[in-house]
């Protein structure tokens, strides 16, 4: 199993090959890293076939990053640039829908 078709350069992980059983091969457990729109599968083997494209969103956010440092300022003044905190999942993708503090 491989990525065919990868918008935005996503690692596919998990167990890649199986032996099938009955002519059918189940690969349980494969993950993508990176969302994306357009992403297609493609197995491999006598002959091969291309799945159907399928998305990949965001997960709930998990943590919270800077993304802009605090910088040193002076007592009382605003610090600048102004302070950033992204809420990312699992993956790091930033989770646009969260509405964590």
């Amino acid at each position: 199993m491989a990525l065919g078709s990868n918008p935005n350069a996503g690692t596919l992980a998990g167990t890649l090959t199986h032996a099938a059983v009955a002519g059918v091969a189940t690969f349980a457990g494969l993950n993508i890293d990176k969302v994306g729109t357009g992403y297609t599968l493609t197995a491999t083997g006598p002959g091969s076939a291309t799945s159907t494209a399928f998305n990949i969103t965001v997960g709930a956010a998990t943590q919270l990053v800077f993304s802009v440092q605090p910088s040193t300022t002076t007592a009382g003044a605003a610090i600048t640039p102004a302070v950033q905190v992204t809420a990312q999942d699992g993956s790091g993708n930033t989770a646009t829908g969260s509405r964590a503090p």
